[in-house]
């Protein structure tokens, strides 16, 4: 789908020079990336999306790679709308059970499997893909509870300190890295 984009719809995924932010929220949906936003809303609710151990992983990091970066600027905001859009007619349980679930135990998966710091980009897109949640969230009256779009963590990994070591220290601060 991303190839597709850029193949495809060159006159539309080129990048503008120095877009105003006004004029990008104000940006109607381009009528040739009207199929975009159905396409991600049937991908995301794909059952494999749901284990990240196996092909959900690359469900989700491609699904934020769409909507972080391979959409034009100038088409993010209106395809994220689109999305959000579709998202808000989801049941409450379906849409906890196959958006934000999977996404949170994606999250979860890099910390687990230590891949956090190496995946730094991997879980910017998938917060890009969760805001778009919260968001839809929001626009529905918060049919989902907020603690769902918080990820609960098991165990922090961290090459110089632990978290009793924080924990039993209130005036530690965590290390800067560069």
């Amino acid at each position: 789908m991303e190839k597709y984009l850029q193949q495809q719809h060159p006159q539309v995924v080129t990048k503008p020079q120095a877009p105003v932010t006004q004029q990008i929220l104000d940006q109607p949906l381009h009528p040739d990336l009207a199929w975009v936003a159905p396409t991600l809303f049937i991908l995301l609710q794909n059952p494999l999306a749901s284990d990240p151990s196996t092909y959900g992983s690359q469900i989700i990091l491609r699904l934020g790679r769409i909507l972080s970066a391979t959409l034009p600027p100038t088409q993010r905001i209106p395809v994220r709308r689109t999305l959000q859009s579709l998202l808000v007619r989801l049941p409450a349980d379906a849409f906890g059970a196959r958006c934000v679930r999977p996404v949170q135990r994606y999250l979860t998966h890099l910390v687990d499997s230590g891949r956090l710091g190496a995946g730094r980009l991997e879980a910017m897109m998938a917060g890009v893909l969760l805001d778009v949640l919260l968001q839809a969230n929001n626009g529905a009256g918060g049919k989902v509870p907020y603690h769902e779009f918080y990820n609960k963590v098991r165990k922090w990994k961290h090459p110089r300190c632990s978290v009793a070591s924080i924990a039993s220290d209130s005036t530690a601060k965590l290390p800067v890295t560069h």
